[in-house]
């Protein structure tokens, strides 16, 4: 589905907001106690803004050019592709491991459950982008990577490189728990940000990076 035409970004983040209160409202059993009781999943929605927020400062981190093609990994209940679409008019896709039932109802309010697709991502197993080349591609959080070995990080990353257009960009974040040493040494070499040391990033933590396009992996 093509962007809504809404350009301003307070009315996009209200056009989401809106979303998560409807989402609440036709399912309040996502309000019903506190995590772990709560569906764990249901904090996207619960708590929107807060999300939104961090997302919101993620794609900034970018610099998304109008009418680019976006891919993202695990977009969950969909904040940056739709971000994406509407701000900078994108093409957009993502695909993502499992249909949890707060990600549909949040990707079918924000009317971009035809752009997300349902896919495995294993070690070592190709990535189907679609025949298609993007401007960025995108994973934020990462649990798809859990028990990798430095040798499928390469490859993963060897795989997105493959299908990047020659000015594109990889944006990743990993949670601490999922990357060993040598893994985070890995991406701090070929990233082009230095999120360890640059005060620009000192508000995300050290799993963040921005990868450019290169064939030297």
């Amino acid at each position: 589905m093509t962007s809504k035409g809404i350009t301003n970004w307070s009315n996009i983040k209200d056009e989401m907001l809106a979303a998560s209160e409807r989402v609440l409202i036709k399912n309040p059993s996502y309000l019903d106690g506190n995590p772990p009781f709560a569906n764990p999943m249901s904090k996207y929605v619960r708590n929107a803004s807060a999300h939104i927020k961090r997302i919101k400062a993620k794609y900034d981190l970018l610099d998304i050019k109008n009418k680019s093609r976006v891919f993202e990994i695990g977009p969950g209940v969909g904040y940056f592709l739709y971000i994406c679409r509407e701000l900078s008019n994108c093409k957009v896709i993502g695909v993502d491991l499992r249909f949890e039932d707060v990600y549909l109802d949040m990707i079918n309010e924000l009317s971009i459950r035809d752009e997300v697709k349902l896919q495995t991502i294993n070690s070592m197993n190709v990535i189907n982008f679609y025949n298609t080349k993007y401007d960025y591609i995108v994973a934020l959080g990462g649990s798809f990577i859990r028990g990798w070995e430095l040798k499928d990080h390469k490859f993963f990353i060897k795989n997105c490189m493959d299908n990047l257009l020659a000015d594109g960009k990889i944006l990743l974040q990993f949670n601490a728990d999922k990357v060993t040493d040598e893994v985070l040494e890995f991406y701090n070499k070929i990233s082009n940000n230095g999120t360890n040391n640059d005060p620009k990033y000192a508000h995300y933590n050290k799993f963040l990076f921005i990868i450019d396009k290169t064939d030297n992996i």
